[in-house]
């Protein structure tokens, strides 16, 4: 037995952003067969990713001392973060909906720096990747949560 067409209609870059917000919303074991693709796979390895990010670099934004740079490339942005505490530098390179998903999950710091803080385009830009979820009627539920987190997340600021 296949699945119905209406499964094979996420995008990844709707997984993307769904995982990276909230990883539980789209488990595995639940919608096994939108993990079926091979991009589907990387999306989710790379919210994951993203997640991971944010929780090594929003203490480090809480500092007076951080270290964070971000610097616009030709295919998105370089992030560039150093932890004295563990002589620890990375670069990450981002798309543009990448680094909109990040400033979407940092927590709003005094200390943020401009290129970090949210804007309108990143909420746009993330709400338009989240429609792709729309092509399942079991994801719709997780569509309007998200949607609504989202739209928190800017009011917020």
């Amino acid at each position: 037995m296949t699945d119905p067409p209406c499964r094979l209609a996420i995008r990844p870059d709707a997984l993307l952003c769904a995982v990276a917000l909230e990883p539980q919303g789209i488990s595995r074991n639940r919608f096994f067969w939108a993990y079926s693709e091979p991009k589907a796979r990387r999306a989710h390895a790379r919210a994951l990713s993203l997640r991971r990010l944010v929780q090594q670099i929003a203490p480090l934004l809480s500092e007076r001392s951080a270290h964070v740079t971000v610097a616009e490339t030709d295919r998105g942005f370089r992030m560039t973060y150093r932890d004295e505490r563990l002589a620890l530098r990375r670069t990450v390179h981002l798309t543009p909906l990448e680094a909109s998903l990040v400033r979407l999950m940092l927590p709003n710091f005094p200390l943020l720096p401009e290129v970090l803080r949210q804007r309108d385009e990143d909420r746009t830009r993330v709400l338009t990747a989240l429609r792709g979820l729309l092509g399942s009627p079991e994801l719709l539920s997780i569509h309007q949560r998200l949607d609504a987190l989202v739209c928190s997340r800017i009011l917020v600021s």
